[in-house]
């Protein structure tokens, strides 16, 4: 976002000094402030890009030092990944698909209730209705032990 807003405001200032003066070359102008900017007082371009043609040099060469370092330590198995709270994310996503089956069966249940009740089968009526109820019931204990995930992992 901030380049972008960069990029529009440099070419505004570009629209309107060609504007102004179409002889004018605005990177002229610029160059002694960029360089000034850029390398600081007492350096010059060679120097800048020497240093930073030898930074990016020594990066290269100790990234394959440190990725040997860890291909030794996996071959002796002594490599170790860790996932910071992987337990309590599985247990949340368990948490969630209880809810959601529940839910689903209790939704399922009543939707029969209602089907039946239309029809006149009062006994099919009276255990999807109980059905409805178990799953409801089932549904509230899931919901609880999800706020009780979700208050225990707020307080670490």
């Amino acid at each position: 976002k901030d380049w972008v807003l960069l990029e529009r405001a440099l070419l505004l200032l570009l629209g309107v000094c060609t504007t102004l003066d179409p002889e004018m070359n605005p990177a002229l102008v610029i160059k002694p402030y960029l360089e000034r900017f850029l390398l600081g007082k007492g350096q010059d371009l060679a120097d800048a890009a020497m240093s930073a043609t030898r930074e990016a040099a020594l990066a290269a060469l100790a990234l394959p030092a440190e990725l040997r370092r860890f291909l030794n330590l996996a071959n002796r198995g002594d490599a170790r990944v860790e996932v910071a709270n992987l337990h309590d994310g599985a247990q949340v996503i368990y948490a969630v698909g209880q809810q959601m089956v529940w839910a689903g069966l209790a939704a399922t249940a009543t939707a029969l209730a209602v089907v039946f009740d239309g029809r006149g089968q009062m006994d099919a009526r009276w255990w999807a209705t109980a059905a409805g109820i178990i799953c409801g019931t089932f549904l509230a204990l899931a919901l609880l032990r999800g706020r009780r995930l979700g208050a225990r992992k707020d307080r670490r």
